[in-house]
């Protein structure tokens, strides 16, 4: 039995923005493919790439993730 990722708020952080994957992908230096998935929860974030989001979306990590 393997766990489902964790819950996020990607889609509504970046849509107060008016951001789109591409942007977001932009802004960490990860592939537009890699925000989707993490966005669509069908990859867990690594530690890297939940900091690169911290830091281009301006808010923390419990922010951004929750969890299930």
């Amino acid at each position: 039995m393997s766990a489902r990722p964790s819950g996020n708020r990607l889609s509504q952080l970046l849509a107060a923005r008016g951001w789109s994957d591409a942007e977001l992908a932009r802004r960490t230096s990860l592939s537009r493919a890699h925000v989707n998935r993490i966005k669509n929860r069908r990859v867990r974030p690594t530690l890297r790439d939940a900091l690169l989001l911290e830091r281009a979306l301006g808010v923390a990590v419990e922010t951004i993730f929750v969890p299930r």
